[in-house]
């Protein structure tokens, strides 16, 4: 039995996420194929997964390392959903995967607004991408991409050393990958078709790596003539009903942040 195979097997009736499912072991990126995919009219639910990529990419332009033993996952979905929808689903997404890794008895923690942590390091990073029809401007598909590290490896480069993880080297358990693609494919279904409601957002808060740390955010603003980079400290106190960072600035003020970045400000 081939690897779409299994997990088709394994899928349970009521997920219609991964019914089709295409499985190469080395590619530029997931991403990249999917939006192809749903580009040519691939269903609702066609996923892609790789054992390793060459041009993983994530949040803000960023690339993603992504060496082979990992689970490299992109679904097309096809809600019917606003543009302003993206942060929440990139946190139900975030939340979804951290229930899957629970259910193998991996505790991890969801830094707003897309990556997981194990133990201090990213263990996943997520990366959402809309598809827009040209002629309507309206949202005509969803790529929800996933990277989870799950054994270790030694060609990290040197400066993700500190700062990124694999389960093998946090826990020693070997995750069987096609078990944990369909657990996050499950969660990932139950939590999306709930997403009106936001039930996502009791996990994604309960689990945060960020609520309660001082950040630094950093923000483009546009003058008549010019742009600058505009960067201001608070604390992260909770999230929106859209998955936006609540801000306490230190003048007093609290703000959803929904753009830009919040980084960890230095202790």
């Amino acid at each position: 039995m081939n690897i779409p195979e299994e997990i088709r097997s394994l899928l349970p009736e009521n997920c219609p996420l991964g019914r089709e499912i295409y499985y190469c072991e080395e590619i530029d990126s997931t991403n990249r194929l999917a939006k192809q995919l749903a580009a040519d009219g691939a269903a609702h639910g066609t996923a892609v997964l790789a054992d390793r990529q060459h041009a993983g990419r994530g949040r803000l332009g960023k690339s993603f390392h992504s060496p082979s033993g990992g689970l490299y996952l992109s679904v097309i979905v096809r809600p019917s959903l606003q543009s302003s929808d993206m942060m929440a689903v990139t946190a139900c997404t975030a939340s979804a995967v951290h229930m899957a890794l629970r259910d193998f008895g991996i505790q991890t923690q969801i830094k707003w607004v897309n990556d997981l942590f194990l133990n201090d390091r990213k263990l996943c990073g997520i990366l959402c991408e809309g598809g827009f029809h040209p002629q309507t401007g309206v949202l005509d598909y969803l790529i929800i991409g996933i990277g989870v590290n799950l054994r270790k490896t030694d060609d990290l480069p040197a400066e993700l050393v500190p700062i990124v993880t694999s389960i093998e080297a946090e826990t020693g358990k070997i995750i069987p990958r096609n078990a944990l693609t369909v657990l996050i494919l499950c969660r990932l279904h139950e939590l999306l078709s709930e997403l009106p409601q936001r039930t996502f957002l009791e996990t994604y808060t309960q689990h945060s790596y960020t609520i309660g740390k001082r950040v630094v955010v950093s923000r483009t603003v546009s003058g008549n003539v010019s742009r600058e980079t505009r960067e201001e400290c608070g604390l992260a106190v909770g999230y929106s009903k859209d998955a936006g960072l609540i801000v306490r600035f230190d003048d007093g003020n609290e703000e959803i942040i929904t753009s830009g970045t919040a980084v960890f400000a230095e202790q």
